[in-house]
């Protein structure tokens, strides 16, 4: 699969692709399933320290061997100041 990508950044961060490719429909979709992702994540950014943000990025990214699981920050380690 190939394409071509863009991107614009005017004061927001503007992701443009364009592909030709039988499944850009399905691709598309993940794209702006990401992006809803981090839309989200940034709303509610202020509301998690550090760890927990990673912790929702990875279980994201992770999904498929998590198997819709959510990883917590382990307990054992202190907070980044």
């Amino acid at each position: 699969m190939a394409s071509a990508g863009e991107r614009v950044t005017p004061g927001q961060t503007r992701l443009t692709v364009s592909s030709t490719h039988a499944e850009a429909v399905k691709v598309e979709q993940c794209y702006r399933r990401i992006a809803a992702f981090f839309k989200e994540l940034w709303a509610t950014a202020e509301q998690f320290n550090a760890q927990q943000r990673w912790c929702r990025i990875l279980s994201l990214a992770l999904v498929k061997y998590l198997r819709g699981r959510q990883l917590y920050p382990p307990d054992c380690f202190p907070a980044p100041a």
